[in-house]
């Protein structure tokens, strides 16, 4: 793990199914670093409105700071040649929202 990186873990826990029972799957614990301070992040995503549900905007920021991370981590990866760019500019633009 980088140590100048913050580390986080996450976990995943389901609930119900879409006809309402209960899940019996056991949770999912990921441990993970990123470069950011994501509880920063997520006071400034929740600040800024972007979705109607303020859920959504925590879905959002936790989903794009791990995709991001990733693919920082992975750059020369060709899975990312197409995507870099798009998600280049895409972080410009919210950054200036």
């Amino acid at each position: 793990m980088d140590k100048k990186a913050y580390q986080y873990k996450l976990t995943l826990e389901g609930l119900t199914t879409p006809e309402g029972n209960p899940m019996s799957n056991q949770a999912v614990e990921l441990n993970f670093t990123n470069h950011d301070d994501l509880y920063r992040i997520l006071e400034m995503s929740k600040g800024k409105n972007l979705f109607e549900d303020l859920q959504d905007s925590v879905q959002f920021t936790i989903g794009l700071k791990l995709l991001t991370e990733v693919m920082l981590n992975n750059r020369k990866n060709p899975l990312f040649d197409e995507l870099s760019p798009a998600i280049g500019e895409f972080m410009k633009k919210l950054k200036n929202k």
